[in-house]
């Protein structure tokens, strides 16, 4: 059995050498592509907690909301409305218009 001490000799060549520091590279380039992963996602996080609608809030916009749909339904019916009248003075008016042709 060999011994390892001081004096033994190792020797590799330029094709191990070569694979050696490409691992090593390949091992630093993952750890700080994780690295900038892993902050990016801690940024992402806290984006979401700030920007995120709490319970308040949200009771409010759809408060909001509704109302918004209530006017408008509102609005909608008097616009219903003031169609009937006019159809019933363009019928007047017809009416009318009749009469005098027929006199």
């Amino acid at each position: 059995m060999t011994k390892i001490s001081e004096s033994t000799n190792v020797t590799f060549d330029l094709k191990t050498i070569g694979l050696i520091l490409g691992g090593a590279i390949s091992i630093a380039l993952t750890f700080f592509t994780l690295q900038s992963g892993v902050a990016q996602n801690t940024n992402d996080i806290q984006e979401l907690k700030d920007s995120s609608v709490n319970s308040t809030e949200f009771k409010y916009k759809d408060e909001l909301i509704r109302s918004t749909i209530l006017r408008i339904n509102e609005q909608q019916e008097n616009i219903v409305e003031d169609i009937n009248e006019v159809k019933e003075q363009l019928n007047k008016i017809d009416e009318r218009l009749f009469d005098l042709k027929s006199e």
